[in-house]
């Protein structure tokens, strides 16, 4: 992965992530969006 870009970037998506699972937490299908978009942001970022 290439983590020379944008700091800034990596911290607004860990708090949007944070977030996102403080507020889906106990609802299934919620969590299982999270996972996914956690997995599509990563797969983002490695292609950077």
């Amino acid at each position: 992965m290439n983590w020379t870009f944008d700091y800034s970037r990596i911290g607004l998506g860990i708090a949007i992530w944070l977030w996102l699972v403080y507020t889906a937490w106990g609802d299934m299908n919620a969590m299982l969006a999270v996972g996914a978009s956690t997995a599509y942001y990563f797969y983002i970022v490695d292609r950077m």
